[in-house]
């Protein structure tokens, strides 16, 4: 098994998985702890809603009690949420069963360190070499002990701790849980400030997860468009994604949030945020708003951890992605969605406004994604058909950035440009160069 963009991935239903080579990844990681930490360790665990994440966490749990550290389980909670709690609360390790946006049929494993951030790629790299190992070597000693807490209640706590100064008495909000980790949490917070919540995706049954929400929103944009809330907000199964929406069920996307929140940087942050972070896959007009508010503006690879990584090295305070992370450097680097969604609803209150009208400082360029069957994965660059095709299409005004799905054999190709013909045209060249080079079906 091996690290990807966030933390390890696997698909259960695939011969490529068994509980062999999860049960070794776990007496990875607790040797990893033990060399990195000695003996007084103690770990955080929580997972989202899938019916395989009991299974994962006893199988984590039994490993790092087997060599004397103690783990502490707080159920169902959010990725970002179980990040911000780990030096609040005093541990040295978290770790998330989760398989993010993924179906139910994946689950995955993240890891974070004291400081609650995501192992770096450096301290993944060192947990693959332990799993090489031909062996791995356990002394038994002093057994670690086991506790179960209420997550839910530590979630609560927390996330009312930052939003103190909010009330949302008397409006209607519409909320899309994805069936994932804050099907509890996100209805119950919104309700303790006051407002008038309508949930979907709040009914997990360890199979559905992701079938509503971020990644199938569908659903969501028909109730808003129904029932004109006040605000509107969806997450994604771990928690750690936010699209928002107005009142007429347009959404509004991660480059979105991060256009918002630097326009009104000055109402919701205490510090400068210097700059903002996001990714090649943000729209180019993101980039020449964060520019005109005098903000520097850098693009990290995709992925949130990329994010994160740059925002510490630039020194800035806002990051995100378009797909809906947002990362708010004030808060200890926090990325969570339920986080973006408060952080969005306190401008409301503050500026008078509602969605659309926050949203109207960002214009951005048409911008459309394809998915392609994929047949050989390949460097675009390094086919002179396809980089000169794309060095001429970036003449023209049209950006094309190709990406390899990490858990399925698709090509996605994100075409942006100043108007909609121009991006399918791009994409009928592009898609008849790539069948031509027997890249994609």
């Amino acid at each position: 098994m091996r690290f990807g963009t966030d933390g390890v991935r696997f698909n259960l239903e695939t011969d490529q998985f068994s509980v062999e080579k999860l049960n070794r990844l776990c007496m990875s990681i607790a040797e990893y702890l033990i060399t990195r930490a000695g003996r007084n360790i103690r770990v955080v665990l929580a997972h989202d809603t899938r019916s395989s994440c009991e299974a994962i966490k006893h199988l984590i749990v039994s490993n790092l009690l087997f060599l004397g550290i103690d783990v502490d389980d707080l159920g169902v909670m959010s990725t970002g949420i179980l990040g911000a709690v780990i030096p609040k609360l005093g541990y040295n390790f978290g770790i998330v069963v989760s398989a993010s946006h993924n179906p139910s049929h994946y689950n995955g494993i993240k890891l974070f360190d004291e400081k609650g951030f995501k192992l770096s790629k450096e301290d993944e790299a060192v947990i693959e070499q332990i799993f090489e190992e031909k062996s791995i070597v356990f002394k038994a000693g002093k057994f670690g002990s086991y506790r179960k807490k209420d997550g839910l209640n530590i979630a609560v706590n927390f996330v009312l701790s930052l939003f103190q100064d909010i009330n949302l008495s008397g409006k209607k909000i519409v909320l899309d849980c994805a069936n994932g980790s804050h099907s509890l949490l996100a209805e119950r917070i919104f309700k303790e400030l006051g407002g008038k919540v309508t949930s979907i995706g709040n009914q997990p049954n360890g199979a559905n997860i992701n079938e509503t929400g971020c990644i199938q929103p569908s659903r969501w944009v028909e109730v808003v468009r129904v029932m004109a809330p006040d605000l509107a907000f969806c997450f994604d199964g771990d928690g750690d994604r936010c699209y928002s929406a107005t009142n007429a069920g347009r959404i509004l996307d991660g480059d979105y949030s991060l256009a918002i929140l630097s326009y009104c940087r000055d109402k919701i942050f205490s510090k400068d945020i210097k700059g903002v972070v996001a990714t090649v896959a943000s729209n180019s007009a993101l980039e020449e708003l964060v520019n005109r508010l005098g903000l520097q503006f850098k693009r990290a690879p995709v992925g949130d951890r990329n994010v994160f990584q740059e925002m510490i090295k630039s020194k800035f305070l806002l990051g995100g992605e378009q797909s809906g992370h947002t990362i708010i450097g004030e808060l200890n680097f926090l990325a969570d969605g339920l986080v973006t969604a408060l952080l969005l609803s306190k401008l409301t209150m503050l500026l008078n406004n509602d969605l659309t009208e926050l949203a109207s400082c960002f214009n951005p360029y048409p911008q459309k994604i394809f998915n392609y069957p994929l047949k050989l994965k390949t460097d675009f660059y390094e086919e002179y058909e396809l980089s000169t095709l794309l060095e001429t299409l970036k003449k023209q005004g049209v950006k094309v950035l190709p990406r390899y799905s990490g858990t399925e054999p698709l090509l996605r190709l994100i075409i942006e440009a100043r108007d909609e013909s121009s991006i399918f045209d791009a994409e009928k060249k592009l898609s008849s160069v790539l069948k031509r080079l027997n890249i994609i079906e």
